[in-house]
């Protein structure tokens, strides 16, 4: 395929296809869970997984999706998607659960260790 070439879908008004990175998607049950929601949406037409990775290839009809559905979509099932030539967003909510998160491996170095040179 050239790259003046379109492709041509039979199925979709307007085809389109996009390539998202979904955060810690590492088993087959979370790409389960992913069909599972994004299946159901007017206009999705193909989800395939690349579990290495972390990566969502969708074909939709972007005459009834947009990707910002897919992603609340995606979303709805606690997982974080983004697509792949862009930043992640950070919202307040993601900004909090950041917090716990650094708080959280913070304690794995504190307390000091008994013999640690911190003994007084």
């Amino acid at each position: 395929m050239g790259a003046t070439d379109t492709v041509v879908c039979a199925i979709c008004e307007l085809h389109a296809e996009a390539v998202f990175r979904v955060e810690g998607m590492d088993c087959n049950e979370e790409v389960v869970i992913l069909e599972r929601r994004l299946k159901p949406l007017a206009g999705l037409e193909a989800v395939s997984a690349d579990l290495i990775g972390q990566r969502l290839h969708v074909k939709y009809d972007a005459a009834k999706l947009t990707t910002s559905a897919i992603v609340d979509a995606a979303g709805q099932t606690g997982m974080r998607m983004w697509l792949e030539h862009e930043e992640p967003a950070i919202e307040g909510g993601d900004m909090a659960l950041m917090g716990r998160r650094l708080a959280r491996s913070a304690m794995h170095y504190w307390p000091p260790a008994r013999n640690s040179f911190y003994r007084t």
